[in-house]
């Protein structure tokens, strides 16, 4: 009887040896070894790459932020008093748009475009250089 015991334990210490070098050698062999490293960069490149978007974008609303403010800025210290910014959607937006494709094209030897016959603002009247008096700011 106890030669069988002490069989017995070393056919069970034999198995718990082998099981757990199978487990040793298949947790460390190059593959296992390959797909724990690849898992672990691709969760650290992952968690690298939404931080860095994060602050991109955090980057990106400052610096609209800070133009938008700027803008209001420059608008407030160029704008005359009493008047608002001209806006390119209304007439006299329009008519200073052409005017100042006219004095481009004039700069470049090209045609000038003739803001009276595109629906400017002022009917009847030629098209002028100098168009200080319709600004809202001055310099």
């Amino acid at each position: 009887m106890k030669r069988l015991f002490w069989v017995a334990v070393g056919v069970g210490l034999t198995v718990v040896v082998i099981r757990k070098a199978t487990e040793l050698r298949e947790r460390y062999s190059p593959p296992a070894v390959v797909d724990r490293a690849v898992k672990g960069a691709t969760a650290q490149a992952t968690t690298v790459l939404g931080r860095v978007r994060e602050a991109a974008g955090a980057f990106g609303d400052d610096l609209v932020e800070a133009r938008d403010r700027r803008e209001a800025e420059l608008h407030e210290a160029l704008a005359a008093e009493g008047r608002a910014p001209a806006d390119r959607t209304d007439a006299r937006g329009q008519a200073r748009h052409l005017r100042e494709q006219a004095r481009t094209a004039a700069r470049w030897g090209a045609e000038p475009v003739d803001p009276a016959s595109s629906g400017g603002d002022y009917p009847g009247r030629t098209t002028r250089i100098d168009d200080e008096d319709d600004l809202p700011y001055s310099f």
